[in-house]
This record gives structure tokens, sequence and C-alpha cells, in this order.
């Protein structure tokens, strides 16, 4: 919280305070030897010299005179700059506190999130940087927002990338096979999204099957048989508990709330589990 060496000076220590005494004052007396050496002026005590002198030294007076409203100029000046810098170390001090009881705040509904959807721990601060990447103990944001001003915030990224993607999918829905390639991609957009977001699956809390897709690398997927794209869905709601804490939750973008997909393509997913599945209570890794 830096700022001009003038801040914490008094005003008497103001090198503008003395020079609005200075120029009138020196202007002043300028004029007034000009006056004493151009005119042939004689002492007079009496009434008449001393309207004589007001007459004569007129200008020089005006000049004088004028130190008063130039020191009110100065003081006020320096009035408006103390008042702007406690302003602004107000708003710092205010900036800082509310940075750390934001992010508290959020810890706090992480917290929540790792027990309601069986997450693995994970230090809170990465995801609040991830979502509010322009944050930091001087500014503070309460709304998810992008680095760059037109940039779209990463939940809304996500969404609307999720958002076409099912979209896709949906739409050729009994018209055509949709093919294995076209689910892998969806499901490594899944994948890609939900370890951004730190939506790590703990396999000791799960009650459902836990699966290691070929395309996944060492991700594990929420599964079950009757519901391939349970995780999908269990990510929709995380994502939007999430986002309801950076945004007015009637402006929150929503991700689609289903995936029509025609039986052929179903299928197709229910064998994307890998060679590999986990044991949801031991955490072994188990050979199909």
């Amino acid at each position: 919280m830096g700022g001009n060496v003038t801040d914490n000076k008094s005003l008497f220590q103001l090198k503008r305070f003395w020079l609005s005494i200075a120029v009138p004052v020196l202007t002043s007396f300028l004029v007034s030897f000009v006056i004493l050496g151009n005119s042939d002026l004689s002492y007079r005590f009496d009434y008449i010299g001393v309207n004589n002198f007001l007459v004569i030294f007129k200008v020089p007076i005006g000049l004088l005179a004028l130190v008063f409203p130039f020191v009110a100029l100065a003081a006020s000046s320096h009035r408006s700059e103390q008042t702007k810098k406690q302003i602004s170390l107000s708003e710092s001090q205010n900036s800082f506190a509310n940075y750390f009881k934001h992010l508290e705040e959020f810890g706090k509904i992480v917290d929540d999130l790792k027990g309601s959807f069986c997450l693995r721990d994970f230090n809170h601060r990465e995801l609040y940087s991830m979502l509010f990447p322009i944050n930091s103990p001087s500014y503070v944001e309460f709304v998810c927002k992008g680095v760059g001003s037109r940039e779209p915030s990463k939940i809304e990224m996500i969404v609307d990338s999720l958002n076409q993607k099912v979209s896709s999918l949906n739409e050729r829905n009994g018209e055509e096979e949709v093919s294995m390639v076209e689910v892998e991609e969806f499901y490594s957009l899944l994948v890609g999204f939900s370890q951004e977001m730190r939506f790590f699956p703990d396999r000791h809390e799960l009650s459902h099957r836990v699966l290691v897709p070929p395309f996944a690398g060492k991700y594990m997927l929420i599964f079950r048989e009757s519901d391939p794209f349970l995780h999908y869905y269990a990510f929709k709601s995380y994502i939007e508990f999430v986002g309801s804490f950076g945004y007015d939750y009637s402006k929150l973008k929503r991700i689609k709330s289903d995936v029509r997909l025609n039986e052929v393509a179903a299928d197709v997913v229910r064998k994307l589990e890998g060679p590999w599945e986990q044991d949801p209570h031991t955490g072994e890794m188990l050979e199909n």
C-alpha cells in the first residue's frame, strides 16, 4: 500500500504550502521595491500619510493578501489527498478481509461437497483459484469470471462444452448408431472437466462400482450397470452446487439433465470399462 512519499507528511512539511506563502510575499516585496525605487515619496505619519500608503501600495498589499486563498487551497488539497488515502486504505483492508472470508466460506462449501459426493480430499484453494482467477487479497469479485473481461468463467466454459456435446449425441438418438469413438470423446471430455474441477471419487466411500476406462488414465468413473451415465449426473449436480456459490442461482447455466442415447449407444458405454475394475470396499483392482 504504497503511494506518494508526501502522503504521510503534515501540511507544514509540504513544499506547496510554503510556496503558497512565499510566492505572494516575495512578489509583493518585489513590487514594493520597484515602487519605492521609482517614486519620490516622503514619510508622513498622519491620516493623509496612511491613506497615501494604502493607495500607493495597493498592488503589493493585494498580492500579499493572496497568501490566504493560496494557503487555503494548499490545505484543501492536502486534506483531499489524506481523505483519498484513507478511503484507499479502508478499501484495501476490506478487500483483504473479504478475500479470506470468501475463501473460508468456499472451503466450507467444498467440505460439504466432499462428503455429499464421496470425493477424495483436495486443497480447496486450487479450485477457488480456478473459479475466481482474478481474486487476491487486494481485489475480490464474488461472481465467477474469466481472466479477461470477455472471457467466460471456467464453469460457463464447462457447461457450454458439455451441453454442446450432449446435444450432439441426443440429436442423433434413434437416427443412427453412435460410434465408440464418439462416446469415448464424450467421456474423455467429462473426465478432463472432472479432473479440472477436482471431482475425484473416493473408492473407499462409494457404494457404486468404480471403473477405470482405457482412455481415462488413472481417473476413476462412478458407474452402475443400469445407469452408465451416473458419473455425468453426479458431476452435473456437483457443478451446480459449486456454481451456486459464484452466481445468482437463477442465472446459473445448467448442464443438460439427460443423455438420451439409443440402446446401441448405451451398450457401447457399458463396454467402456477397462481391463480392471476396482472393488469399492477394499480398493483392490480386480481383473474382469
